[in-house]
């Protein structure tokens, strides 16, 4: 049992790493990622003018699961963001969700600043 968690937790960590890094690398600046120390979520805050509900629900359409940070708080929601796992999704996979969330995320930009 101690070999197989030695195992989940450096698959874990490698995940983790590739899932920061894609973020940092697509999203950029503005993007604040909290919980990345330990773990198989973490969270995107997302720069203001963006709501967590309409990027969750566009990725879904592209078969993108996110979860708003919204729905964790009982009252008003103090900040948007997004809830992603990755323990279940390889290093591959991970990457290329980061490029579909980065691609909704430039589409509602873009509708955005159309006059």
């Amino acid at each position: 049992f101690a070999l197989h968690i030695r195992r989940m937790r450096s698959r874990y960590r490698e995940r983790r790493a590739a899932l920061v890094d894609a973020i940092r690398g697509a999203l950029g600046e503005g993007f604040r990622i909290v919980g990345d120390q330990a773990g198989m979520h973490l969270v995107v805050e997302l720069p203001k003018g963006l709501r967590d509900r309409e990027i969750a629900r566009e990725a879904a359409e592209v078969e993108l699961w996110t979860m708003p940070l919204s729905w964790c708080y009982a009252g008003r929601p103090l900040k948007q963001g997004l809830v992603l796992g990755y323990g279940g999704n390889t290093v591959p996979e991970i990457r290329a969700g980061v490029r579909r969330l980065e691609e909704v995320i430039r589409s509602i930009r873009g509708r955005r600043t159309r006059p």
